[in-house]
């Protein structure tokens, strides 16, 4: 697996996959981020 992951990064392409890689961690951040929002205004409306 990780054999066809370094043959894909050492392709042409290799600025699309790391910017590919770049958004994918951004998004994740954001989504945690959110989710970690959510979860602590979930937790202070059962505490009311």
């Amino acid at each position: 697996m990780s054999e066809k992951v370094a043959r894909y990064l050492r392709h042409r392409n290799k600025p699309f996959v790391i910017l590919g890689i770049k958004a994918m961690n951004d998004t994740m951040k954001t989504c945690y981020q959110q989710l970690n929002t959510f979860v602590d205004h979930y937790l202070d409306a059962l505490r009311l």
